[in-house]
């Protein structure tokens, strides 16, 4: 299992949407919005890395309202 942590960057305002629209996704385990240069923490799991991808780009990343985001695959789980 590979888990991510993703932080996004959103339009002013539509933080609520956005993480309704993440919750949907399966591999999501945990969504926060927080504070500071992003507006939203999630934390993903997925089997493979090799499709870790495909849900970041395809359900993560084209989320209307998403401006960036910032990946952070995490090496090794203590």
């Amino acid at each position: 299992m590979v888990a991510t942590y993703i932080l996004i960057d959103c339009d002013i305002g539509f933080e609520t949407q956005v993480i309704e629209e993440i919750k949907k996704n399966e591999s999501v385990k945990e969504v926060q919005g927080v504070f500071g240069m992003f507006n939203i923490l999630l934390k993903i799991e997925h089997p493979e890395v090799k499709n870790l991808n495909m849900v970041i780009i395809k359900k993560i990343q084209e989320i209307k309202h998403v401006q960036s985001i910032q990946s952070l695959i995490i090496s090794e789980q203590i």
